[in-house]
């Protein structure tokens, strides 16, 4: 009996191509059929998501221009039930400001959520005296311009002029303090100090131990609190609310938000208040120990292994590996370093993920090979040696 492996189509390929910036795949497949240009992805986890979208959240200038130059609308919004992204929406924070200048030089129409997402006060201020309705209006996900606010100054504006503090999305059912707590923390907590709810998820994100310190003092349970759907819900869809995107899976505890956001004083608050070290949940039914290895936060990881998280911990069914592994195969140089001197042990299955993280054959990992080269070096090579450091196989 044979297994027929299925080839991708024209579209999937595409924007294949678009994901690992090939330009001249591109350009020849868009050359052969022009209406591609304005297709959306196939992938319905990528919310319907345009060329151009995916190209702007690469921060890929170059097939960005390569993808106007076929004709591609530089406007046109991903077709998600929810509210569509334009291009412009979708600039990562690491690309700002210079790629959402790059777009308006190109074409790219400053919206109010545009406005508020960059931060572009004058202009925000423009469209609101002539359009004052448009402060409450939805865009992608159904998210309000609130959502967008780039800075505290920019959620002033919004609410001197109406805005709601706490409309919910149509996608995820989160308010704009839950949006901004993981990169706007400055956003969140302005929006708090307007009378915004909080929740001990919020205060771990924005890192306010002495607020979280209350909480815990009044109601020990919150330690060992649950990022659940019965709570954190998302009643508009299945997708999840919006801390599922920013800060962990469901089934995350609070420690694991901490470790994962290298938030130590917090990390000691929970674990005195009685939160469970070693307990699983989020991603594979990890520890806090793995979430911390993955992120590559050294300090962070040797301060839980202070703390007595087991160093040897197996994650769950999906890997079954320990944190040393989930370091290793995100290429966390510091971290395996950091974990061998504590005396982690190296096991079989890591030379194993050395070589294939080496060959670049590891799927979601950041490291490059000169990490794994590093890692190579600290473990004694694949088939290991007498340079490693801490344990051994």
């Amino acid at each position: 009996m044979s297994t027929q492996i299925e080839t991708p189509g024209p579209l999937e390929a595409l924007f294949a191509d678009v994901r690992a910036g090939r330009v001249e795949e591109v350009r020849q497949a868009i050359g052969a059929e022009p209406d591609l240009v304005h297709a959306f992805d196939p992938d319905a986890w990528c919310c319907r998501a345009t060329l151009l979208n995916l190209a702007t959240s690469n921060g890929d200038r170059a097939m960005i221009d390569a993808l106007l130059d076929l004709g591609a609308d530089i406007n046109q919004k991903s077709d998600w039930w929810a509210g569509g992204f334009a291009p412009i929406h979708s600039v990562p924070m690491a690309h700002r400001p210079g790629l959402a200048e790059f777009l308006i030089e190109r074409g790219a129409t400053v919206d109010v959520h545009a406005a508020a997402n960059h931060g572009l006060i004058e202009r925000l201020t423009e469209l609101l005296d002539d359009q004052p309705h448009r402060v409450n209006e939805p865009v992608g996900d159904g998210a309000r311009p609130l959502h967008f606010a780039a800075t505290p100054e920019v959620a002033e504006l919004l609410i001197e002029r109406g805005a709601l503090l706490e409309p919910l999305d149509v996608d995820h059912g989160s308010t704009p303090a839950q949006w901004a707590a993981r990169e706007r923390s400055d956003v969140t907590r302005y929006l708090l100090a307007q009378g915004a709810e909080s929740d001990p998820f919020m205060l771990v994100a924005i890192d306010d131990a002495n607020t979280l310190g209350v909480q815990l003092e009044l109601d020990f349970a919150v330690a060992n609190a649950v990022l659940s759907r019965s709570v954190f819900s998302s009643p508009g869809s299945k997708a999840g609310h919006i801390y599922c995107y920013q800060l962990g899976p469901y089934s995350s505890t609070m420690l694991h938000i901490a470790a994962g956001l290298d938030r130590r004083e917090i990390m000691t608050l929970l674990v005195d208040a009685g939160a469970g070290l070693n307990t699983t949940g989020g991603y594979d039914d990890s520890a806090a120990l793995h979430v911390s290895a993955w992120n590559g936060h050294s300090d962070a990881v040797e301060h839980l292994v202070s703390l007595g998280a087991a160093i040897e911990q197996v994650s769950g069914p999906i890997h079954g590996n320990t944190p040393l592994g989930w370091a290793l195969v995100n290429g966390k140089a510091n971290v395996v370093e950091r974990l061998l001197k504590l005396g982690a042990e190296v096991l079989p299955r890591h030379r194993t993920d050395l070589t294939s993280g080496a060959e670049g054959k590891l799927d979601f990992t950041a490291g490059t090979k000169e990490d794994f080269d590093r890692i190579a070096e600290l473990l004694g090579g694949p088939e290991g040696g007498d340079t490693a450091v801490g344990g051994g196989p």
